[in-house]
């Protein structure tokens, strides 16, 4: 038979309390420094793909317009798709 450590109730009470007050605030950093990496990560990944494009930067502009219209064009269709699935089912 082997040691296994003192008994549940004593690591029960060696275990810190945590005031709940506390945890929101930790959230709160841990979310806003997640943000901050967040914000810089897709900075730096936008200034490195403008600088490795294989387009000029007027080409490059075109090809994001053309694909913003495009997108936000899908995103009202599915938008509207949503919207008559959303009313077909609370009329019922």
């Amino acid at each position: 038979m082997s040691y296994a450590g003192p008994a549940a109730s004593n690591r029960e009470s060696s275990l810190p309390i945590l005031l709940p007050r506390a945890i929101p605030s930790a959230i709160k950093h841990d979310s806003a420094v997640f943000a901050a990496g967040l914000a810089i990560g897709v900075v730096f990944g936008a200034g490195v793909a403008l600088m490795l494009a294989p387009r000029s930067g007027a080409g490059t502009r075109r090809a994001l317009a053309r694909r913003g219209r495009r997108v936000a064009r899908r995103g009202g269709d599915v938008w509207d798709a949503l919207r008559e699935t959303l009313d077909s089912v609370a009329s019922r």
